[in-house]
């Protein structure tokens, strides 16, 4: 049997045991023990990470080093490496940590443009040097939020960096990323804006005056989220029902609705339902229709429902 056919029967046992877990993680070990073809890998990767087994680690361990070895020919784009480190964050041990220091500092260019592939991988190995050695990781973070590598597509992993930073309450890197707009990513920005929560209500009063007019729907939707889970957010009841009055950005306006609702905050509740009384804007009362059939029962919810069917 050629190498190919044993491959292509290898995957098709794989799945035909998707019924039966404890047969299929074991054989998905087995897989993972000795093969390291890229057909392969992936999919007994991703059987094996569902089922957090702590007898995996040395496996994937073993599998990583593998592959970075020689990373820009056997794992070109650092894919593999990365979902072997998301596999093993929820059942890594201590020793890990230096193998997601090596991650986090990893770049690889690819031929023929030499762009630099490994983003998320860095990203994926700061996120399991968090769960050992948070202190080291929050500097690391700093250093990744402006990362000059960083992806302009998915923002790694700079978004990374800013998730770790805001959960970890350090904030003024967030905040100078957002005040400096020179390489700015929008999909960062976002993130470090979302995360600045914790700020003065003075300094959310600057950002909304700074971004809440900005054409980055990215940008628009962490200004929102950080004016939603702000402890002033009362303070900007103007900001906000001007937003729902006037903005013309459907999508945003969107998930703002249905994070209002969501949130079942009263005070936010009933700003969108006396904006919603006055709307006339039938793809907005659509919207807020989508939103309110989301909403709890309540007898405001159920009157503005009906009206609003009734104008559209």
């Amino acid at each position: 049997m050629t190498k190919g056919a044993k491959q292509t029967a290898a995957l098709a046992q794989l799945r035909a045991l998707a019924d039966r877990p404890a047969e299929q993680v074991p054989y998905a070990l087995d897989l993972l023990a000795g093969e390291r073809s890229v057909r392969v890998v992936p999919e007994a990767l991703g059987v094996v990470a569902a089922a957090e087994l702590p007898a995996a680690r040395p496996v994937l361990v073993d599998l990583y080093e593998y592959y970075a070895a020689d990373g820009v020919r056997r794992d070109p784009g650092c894919q593999i490496r990365s979902h072997i480190l998301q596999a093993l964050l929820p059942i890594s041990l201590a020793p890990d940590g230096a193998l997601a220091e090596r991650a986090l500092t990893t770049y690889e260019f690819l031929p023929p443009t030499r762009a630099e592939s490994a983003g998320g991988l860095r990203a994926a190995g700061l996120a399991l040097l968090a769960e050992w050695d948070p202190g080291v990781a929050v500097y690391h973070a700093v250093r990744l939020l402006t990362d000059p590598h960083t992806a302009r597509m998915s923002g790694e992993p700079a978004v990374t960096a800013a998730r770790l930073l805001g959960g970890q309450g350090e904030l003024l890197p967030l905040y100078g990323y957002v005040l400096d707009l020179s390489g700015a990513i929008s999909e960062v920005w976002a993130e470090c804006l979302r995360h600045l929560a914790g700020t003065p209500a003075a300094v959310l009063a600057d950002l909304l005056a700074r971004y809440g007019a900005t054409d980055d729907e990215f940008v628009l939707i962490g200004v929102l989220d950080l004016l939603l889970a702000h402890e002033a957010r009362t303070t900007q009841r103007d900001f906000l029902t001007d937003f729902l009055r006037t903005t013309r950005r459907y999508a945003v306006y969107r998930y703002l609705v249905t994070s209002i609702v969501a949130r079942r905050q009263p005070a936010e509740q009933a700003l969108l339902l006396e904006v919603a009384a006055e709307e006339r804007d039938r793809r907005k009362m659509e919207l807020l229709l989508e939103a309110l059939a989301l909403a709890p029962p309540d007898p405001a919810v159920t009157a503005m429902i009906a009206d609003l069917e009734r104008r559209r």
